[in-house]
């Protein structure tokens, strides 16, 4: 791990990695700097975890015995203060892994020699050695990535969301050239280049979302954040998070009534026909339910002596349904403080979310014909 050179099966594919702070291109590239540090070795029997490889490239602490702690003599806080021991290239043993710097111990004269001279090019890796080589390497420096995207788990037409991605590495190696997509409610992204994430690091991103005014529920149902990265070795990785909405409706349904005939006469005892017309609306539901209350009248169903009054004043009203025709009895109180009788009829609108409105229409029987007018 400490030698990022193509010449390592384990990058051998161009697939060195570039270094966070820039200082190394990567890709198809030689080593440029020797690590950790020039005549110092990587020793898995004495391993440092908070130094990692080394050299101040940014690749950060390793999690080299994968105990889920950093532990080391040089930054790792005490009582983690002891370096570890780990086979970290895979070959069964505990030795001094040597980085090379190559790019200054090129030789350009000496040329390539010709196998009978006892040179010439070693024979390259076949694939399957540098697949193992780079699934070695990648576990043993295995970025640990969660994303957790958090925010409010309910709202209502208007509200303004505030939303946190908190990304963290728990694993034994830096997350490289990370790529955060934080997508909103809607389905809008915003893309944030986190760069690296290396072991013990948490990266915070925020952003805002205003629910519409005219959205309900099943409109909106979650944000997510996806983060897609690359380990040591190149292999592409993506971790991701969602924060759950439910957009609550709290607008009641607009009614209206009218009521045909509005006024009955003549004032015959008799039974006359009334038709509610009812308009709804409502800014989620197309078809609230429509409820008959009530019936009343200002006057008693019977009780006026020498008036011929009779009850009941009410026929075909089914209270609870949506029953829009009725029939209401013509009749008044007649004499002293006869101001007329007046019908309230009353009905309630709900929606899928559970809000109603009430309203009412009246239907009138005067005192005179006059009053008609």
């Amino acid at each position: 791990p400490n030698y990022l050179s193509v010449m390592s099966y384990a990058f051998q594919m161009c697939d060195v990695p570039p270094s966070p702070n820039g200082q190394l291109p990567g890709n198809c590239d030689y080593s440029r700097i020797e690590l950790l540090s020039p005549g110092v070795p990587l020793a898995e029997d004495d391993l440092d975890e908070c130094v990692g490889i080394g050299g101040g490239l940014g690749f950060g602490p390793d999690d080299w015995d994968k105990d889920t702690l950093l532990e080391g003599i040089t930054n790792c806080q005490p009582p983690n203060d002891d370096n570890v021991e780990a086979d970290i290239n895979g070959d069964g043993l505990k030795t001094l892994l040597t980085g090379f710097d190559d790019w200054s111990n090129l030789d350009y004269r000496t040329g390539l020699s010709g196998a009978g001279d006892g040179g010439g090019v070693p024979n390259e890796a076949d694939p399957q050695t540098i697949e193992d080589a780079q699934d070695s390497l990648g576990e043993a420096m295995a970025p640990g990535v969660v994303v957790e995207k958090t925010g409010p788990a309910t709202a209502i037409p208007g509200d303004v969301l505030d939303y946190t991605v908190e990304i963290s590495n728990t694993g034994s190696g830096p997350a490289l050239q990370a790529l955060l997509t934080d997508t909103a409610p809607d389905g809008t992204s915003q893309l944030a280049d986190l760069g690296a994430i290396v072991v013990g690091d948490l990266v915070t991103n925020t952003s805002t979302f205003t629910v519409p005014e005219d959205a309900c529920p099943g409109d909106f149902t979650g944000a997510s954040a996806t983060l897609n990265f690359e380990d040591f070795v190149g292999h592409a990785l993506t971790a991701s998070g969602t924060a759950p909405l439910e957009i609550l409706d709290v607008s009641a349904p607009e009614l209206t009534l009218s009521v045909s005939p509005a006024i009955l006469w003549p004032p015959d005892h008799k039974f006359q026909e009334v038709v509610v017309t009812v308009a709804v609306s409502d800014n989620c539901d197309s078809s609230p339910v429509i409820t008959l209350l009530s019936v009343t009248s200002n006057e008693p169903q019977s009780g006026f002596i020498g008036a011929g009054d009779q009850g009941p004043d009410v026929l075909g009203a089914a209270i609870g349904t949506d029953d829009r025709v009725l029939s209401l009895r013509s009749e008044r109180r007649t004499g002293g403080l006869n101001t007329g009788r007046v019908y309230t009829i009353r009905y309630r609108a709900t929606d899928t979310s559970g809000n109603s409105t009430e309203a009412a229409v009246i239907v009138t029987v005067p005192t005179s014909f006059n009053h008609i007018y």
